[in-house]
């Protein structure tokens, strides 16, 4: 099986179990909203999220104002975002987000949170450069844990688990890129530091 052939096969495994993904998956710092403002983020915009998974983002956002499209690839953890955010003002679209038929200059922000790696980048970012109207923004974020320069020892044992199950996979903050910007390269959102929110269960 080829990278991308593996790749493809992984970002489907987050469908099996929306429940304890949901419970597992953490939620981003106020700085990340922040920072979303700056890029566009205000009441009436229309936003455009890919890989929402059960809506750890899309809460945030509608409670912003925004009205968001959801382009969600796994058909249980849709079914779940539209539980979670039933009466609000999300339309959740189960497809890959490479043949999702939309209109160009749509949407005033373009947001993926901790799944832009799952996409072909070079084509997503072209896509998205068609989808974002001008002056529009695009914010891509990852969560990383702990400091990349100075890896806790737990991260050599779950290294050791990839290797052994997962060989030639690449893992961790070495692959994730640290700036952000709009489609058309205008402005650079910065990279944002911080600790989630603790959520109540």
């Amino acid at each position: 099986m080829s990278g991308d052939d593996q790749r493809l096969s992984r970002r489907g495994s987050f469908d099996e179990d929306p429940d304890n993904y949901q419970a597992a998956r953490p939620g981003y710092p106020p700085r990340v909203y922040e920072v979303l403002a700056e890029c566009g983020l205000r009441p009436g915009a229309r936003v455009l999220e890919i890989g929402p998974g059960t809506g750890q983002v899309t809460r945030p956002l509608v409670d912003s104002g925004a009205s968001v499209l959801a382009v969600e690839l796994g058909r249980r953890l849709a079914a779940r975002l539209r539980t979670n955010l039933a009466g609000h003002d999300v339309t959740v679209v189960e497809v890959d987000f490479a043949t999702v038929p939309l209109p160009d200059d749509t949407f005033d922000l373009a947001v993926c949170a901790t799944a832009f790696h799952w996409l072909n980048a070079g084509a997503a970012v072209r896509r998205l450069a068609r989808l974002v109207r001008p002056g529009g923004g695009l914010a891509v974020w990852w969560t990383v844990f702990g400091d990349p320069g100075h890896s806790p020892p737990w991260r050599a044992e779950l290294d050791a688990v990839y290797r052994r199950w997962l060989p030639g996979q690449g893992r961790g903050p070495a692959g994730v890129p640290a700036r952000c910007g709009s489609p058309s390269g205008r402005r650079n959102c910065g990279q944002v530091t911080g600790s989630a929110p603790s959520r109540s269960r």
